[in-house]
């Protein structure tokens, strides 16, 4: 055998192990280009459990790709690149890609349901919808998967203790009809001095989403209550100059969000 056959049929015997390799060594970030949402979870209350600010609600935590970690669009933290890869890896391994619903669950009506989701390299994106997760976990929680349940676990634990801010916010506004108003007249405050006016849009009716940024943004952080959108907060009802009674309510925008 001459001495390029040999060498040839020593590089196909260790073709194998060299492809091998690459699998192994392949980034659970992989196709992630730029900043992007790697894990994602997010609980959607049932129909009555919602309130006049539902879609200012944020979700529960969101982390990127760059080790950004955003829990309710109120507290965050920063992991390394080793541990945002170790994260979405354990998090790819375990999150199944469909969950049978329990009858239990399924029958009852009114849940909240959780939305889960994890890049998969060479996949992406892959999300998950559970209704009655909440419930389910506490009730029959042997009749889910433990991958699921593990996810859940690995996504909640996150330590997330640094305050969030944006020089973004989304603020809302939702008019108070009469008879509420007569029924709270001591709970209506003026509208904040220095606080943005948020005059009516065209089309708005009575609910109307301003996304501010700089200057605008910093004031509504700064004058207007309601952060988190808590309807139920007593100074989340202000009399508007010019609007009437609104519910107001806002938030810090994530990274990348779209505006409203």
């Amino acid at each position: 055998m001459t001495r390029s056959a040999v060498a040839f049929a020593l590089f196909c015997l260790l073709l194998p192990f060299c492809a091998g390799c690459d699998r192994q060594s392949a980034s659970p970030l992989d196709g992630v280009e730029g900043v992007q949402v790697v894990a994602e979870l997010r609980t959607v209350p049932g129909h009555w459990e919602r309130d006049e600010l539902e879609a200012l609600r944020p979700p529960d935590l969101v982390v990127y790709s760059d080790g950004l970690v955003v829990r309710e669009a109120r507290q965050s933290t920063r992991l390394s690149p080793a541990e945002t890869s170790e994260l979405v890896g354990r998090l790819a391994g375990e999150l199944p890609g469909k969950v049978e619903n329990p009858p239990e669950v399924a029958t009852t009506s009114d849940l909240s349901t959780l939305h889960i989701g994890v890049h998969v390299a060479g996949e992406g994106m892959r999300r998950l919808s559970v209704y009655g997760y909440g419930h389910g976990a506490r009730t029959v929680p042997e009749k889910y998967p433990k991958g699921l349940h593990d996810a859940y676990a690995r996504l909640t634990g996150i330590a997330t203790g640094t305050p969030y801010t944006s020089d973004r916010v989304r603020v809302m506004t939702v008019a108070l009809p009469d008879s509420a108003a007569e029924d709270v007249p001591d709970r209506i405050g003026d509208w904040p001095e220095g606080a943005p006016r948020l005059d009516p849009a065209p089309g708005s009716g009575g609910t109307q989403t301003d996304d501010l940024s700089g200057e605008e943004a910093r004031a509504a952080a700064a004058h207007l209550p309601g952060f988190g959108g808590n309807p139920n907060r007593t100074s989340s009802l202000l009399a508007h100059p010019t609007r009437g009674n609104l519910i107001v309510g806002w938030r810090y925008l994530l990274p990348a969000e779209s505006p409203a």
